[in-house]
């Protein structure tokens, strides 16, 4: 793959994969937001639908294997991560793991993929 390729499409993902670990590294209060139950699902949602766009694109524009497999491999590599993400969280004071938050990391990844494939 050329380096410009990788530049330009894995960067971003490496980046914003940063990004979220950092985040998931802060003790946040454990409160839900007067009037907004589950707002954290709905962030995990948005979150991970920028994840699987990302993904998406990385593998798109990669070699033949992994375009042939870019909806499969963006899903199943988002939800991996959230799941190390929530793995992460067990030593974060205040955080905990949550398997309704990977699964809403990969219906986040899922809306994504399923919005640029219709286009």
């Amino acid at each position: 793959m050329h380096w410009k390729k990788i530049l330009k499409y894995w960067i971003p993902v490496i980046l914003y994969a940063m990004l979220i670990f950092i985040i998931s590294s802060l003790s946040l209060p454990q409160q839900e937001l007067p009037g907004l139950p589950y707002l954290d699902k709905v962030l995990h949602l948005i979150e991970y639908s920028i994840l699987g766009f990302l993904l998406y694109r990385a593998f798109i524009h990669s070699d033949k294997f992994l375009v042939k497999y870019c909806v499969l491999l963006t899903i199943l590599t988002a939800v991996c991560y959230g799941l190390s993400d929530e793995y992460h969280q067990l030593f974060v004071p205040t955080r905990e793991f949550d398997l309704y938050d990977v699964l809403f990391d990969g219906i986040g990844a899922s809306i994504s993929v399923f919005f640029l494939k219709i286009r």
